[in-house]
């Protein structure tokens, strides 16, 4: 049982599968940023997020972002003129994963930059995807708390 206990303890989570928001259990908040579904393929060293919902007009959108997961920066276009600069690492008892992001962007012939930290994390059972994210800018601060059910 030791052996058991010892070799799983220092495993980070795997995030695989497909997630549905749970808006009921979710912290949202007045304007959202929360994709209705997440598709999450990860290994060791690399998790492709695809965030699948509706904009703000009623639009569909499918956003695929790709992360090493080495504490090294990864670059991904989002829409036509956004770029997200984002680092991935694992938390210090490594039961979750921290995204560090910088959304820049255009807007009106301003360039806006908005600062962004989500926090993975898998529920007790393994059924639940909890995020909590926050994120900073011009606009002002914001945070929430995701829940996400597991398909």
């Amino acid at each position: 049982m030791l052996l058991t206990t010892s070799s799983y303890a220092g495993k980070n989570p795997d995030f695989s599968g497909e997630w549905t928001l749970n808006n009921s259990k979710s912290e949202l908040g007045e304007f959202s940023w929360a994709a209705t579904t997440l598709i999450i393929v990860q290994d060791k060293k690399a998790m492709v997020i695809t965030r699948k919902g509706t904009g703000f007009e009623g639009e569909e959108y499918e956003i695929k972002e790709e992360y090493t997961l080495d504490g090294k920066e990864c670059v991904n276009n989002i829409f036509e003129a956004m770029q997200k600069k984002s680092t991935v690492t694992w938390s210090d008892d490594k039961t979750s994963l921290i995204i560090t992001s910088i959304l820049n962007f255009e807007r009106e012939g301003e360039t806006m930059e908005i600062k962004s930290v989500e926090n993975l994390k898998l529920g007790e059972d393994k059924r639940n995807l909890l995020i909590d994210y926050s994120s900073s800018s011009d606009w002002g601060d914001m945070e929430q708390k995701m829940v996400y059910d597991k398909k």
